[in-house]
């Protein structure tokens, strides 16, 4: 997955390979953003075979490569979330939100996960991410997460582990987002035909569409752009507004530096409404 990230939080065998490292990023922060109490999901495929694995240490840095004091219960709890299974090849680790109740201070932060495989350790890195106060009753963000029924094929032979359980819960993928749900617009469509001189509809309907705009990196749309096709779409405003999503678009516009990307995103909920026919007569007696 050297060319395509689909986990929340992208994860690379060297710090180099991180996007906020990429020359013409021009040392810019990304706008990947994790709660201070609980860590996004994430999940990476790892050299090794199918020999059993086991997560030997999660280690915390800050964005100039220096080791972080971190509680040991928010490394234990992102280290007791990981989970393992055989996929062909491969063994797939990914993360699930835990119930451990975890505090990070507010910051830019990398992670290394070390992971031993038939008595070699091998380390892998997270993206830059920023820890913000995106908790559920203080929201400075917009919550999109998203997930199917079933794993997900990828065409280079591994899988998105919808279908597997960390910490009894189920894997899903999730996004903090810098945005707010803004002004909806509403579209109007009518089939129908003409009988002398009058035109009846067929069918009329009207739909509501919430719009929203961000910026983000490739790592980060490459990610999003499944939750067009995904089984289960839900978005959660400030006010903890939660929004089923039963259509979802995003537009992709790079900005001059090449780095950050506007996303403009529409999407519809329940709010469609259908008509059938029109009533004539003896209605308008009323």
């Amino acid at each position: 997955m050297h060319n395509n990230n689909l986990s929340p939080i992208p994860f690379y065998s060297s710090t180099a390979e991180q996007g906020f490292k990429k020359w013409y990023a021009y040392g810019e922060h990304t706008p990947l953003r994790v709660s201070r109490n609980y860590f996004l999901p994430f999940f990476f495929y790892h050299s090794g075979g199918t020999s059993s694995p086991s997560v030997s240490s999660v280690a915390f840095f800050d964005e100039c490569g220096n080791s972080v004091s971190v509680s040991s219960t928010y490394t234990n709890a992102i280290k007791n979330g990981i989970a393992t299974y055989t996929n062909g090849g491969g063994v797939t680790f990914y993360f699930t939100k835990t119930s451990s109740s975890m505090t990070l201070p507010l910051g830019f932060y990398y992670i290394r996960v070390n992971v031993s495989v038939g008595g070699t350790t091998y380390s892998y890195y997270s993206d830059l991410f920023q820890v913000c106060e995106a908790t559920v009753n203080t929201r400075e963000c917009v919550e999109v997460k998203w997930y199917d029924a079933e794993d997900v094929k990828i065409t280079d032979g591994g899988v998105i582990p919808f279908a597997h359980q960390a910490a009894s819960t189920y894997y899903y993928n999730q996004l903090y987002l810098e945005t707010e749900v803004g002004m909806p617009e509403y579209s109007f469509t009518e089939e129908g035909e003409d009988r002398d001189g009058y035109f009846f509809p067929v069918k009329q309907i009207s739909e509501k569409v919430y719009k929203m705009t961000f910026l983000a990196t490739e790592e980060m749309c490459d990610c999003l752009r499944l939750a067009c096709q995904s089984d289960v779409l839900k978005i959660t405003d400030h006010n903890s507004k939660v929004y089923s999503v039963n259509h979802f678009e995003m537009n992709v516009t790079w900005l001059d530096n090449g780095y950050f990307a506007q996303v403009d995103v529409s999407f519809e909920t329940d709010t469609v409404v259908k008509k059938v026919g029109k009533a004539y007569g003896t209605i308008n007696s009323r």
